[in-house]
This record gives C-alpha cells, structure tokens and sequence, in this order.
C-alpha cells in the first residue's frame, strides 16, 4: 500500500502512517458513525464514505486479495441502519437486508 509509504501524520512528529495508525482510525470513526446512526432522525438517511462498507463490494478476482480489506470493511450491520451507503472504488450496486449500497467513483473519468 503505497499509503504507508507516503501519508505522514501531523500529530506524531510527521513519522509515516502505520497499520497501526489505520486500525485505530478505523475503531474510532467506526464508533462515532454508529452513534450517529443511533441518533433519531425523520428523514432518509444516506452514509458517504471513501471505502465500501462491506466485501460484498469486491470483485470476485480480489475477494481472496488481503489488500482488499484495504477497500472495504465487515460493516454490514452498521451499512444496513442506513438508507443508502455510497462508496467509492469498485463499481456495485446491491442491499444488504433492504438497504442499498451503491458507489460513485469520484475523480475518475469511466
């Protein structure tokens, strides 16, 4: 992953992104959405994220690929309080329970 190679962080002296670092990230992002997913709302609710919420979202030639975790996470039961999850990345369309997830590959010319 070339992130680990070339993402510094600010906070810690400017030293190079670890795995660590991404795992800590992850928990603590993931703890804040499941809050404010728990949070009452009247409307439709829509989550945006850079990465997929589920492996349902990598293609069949990458599923055995450990760098696809990289992509996209175990978060279907998180995914399916949401309305609509929209993702970038790999191009799907498909429901976890009743709920859609679809992407938007921002930035890229298809």
């Amino acid at each position: 992953m070339n992130d680990y190679k070339r993402i510094r962080l600010a906070n810690a002296g400017y030293r190079k992104l670890r795995s660590a670092d991404t795992a800590k990230f992850h928990s603590q992002h993931k703890s804040w959405l499941k809050q404010k997913l728990a949070e009452p709302f009247a409307g439709k609710t829509v989550v945006v994220t850079h990465m997929a919420p589920s492996m349902k979202s990598v293609s069949e030639g990458y599923a055995s690929d450990m760098v696809s975790a990289a992509y996209a996470s175990n978060l279907d039961e998180i995914a399916s309080q949401a309305d609509v999850w929209i993702h970038g990345h790999e191009s799907f369309d498909y429901e976890i329970g009743e709920r859609r997830v679809v992407y938007n590959p921002c930035g890229y010319k298809w």
